[in-house]
């Protein structure tokens, strides 16, 4: 494999997590913005443990573009 192959291949990795990171920051938005509609201490578990895996996901993705 060449070198130019392998920067192609990083290049296509880096887009990819882009828009990975784009797409988990518009739900991370919507849950949110949903979680506010409640009370803070009223706000549903299921919404509350959606909310806290998708912002790790989106904290990792967002640490493999930065690396």
């Amino acid at each position: 494999m060449s070198l130019a192959q392998l920067t192609l291949g990083a290049e296509l990795e880096r887009d990819r997590l882009e828009e990975r990171a784009a797409r988990l920051d518009r739900v991370v938005a919507a849950l949110r913005a949903r979680a506010r509609a409640y009370d803070a201490a009223t706000v549903p578990r299921p919404l509350r443990h959606s909310l806290g895996d998708f912002q790790r996901e989106l904290d990792t993705v967002r640490e493999r573009l930065s690396g």
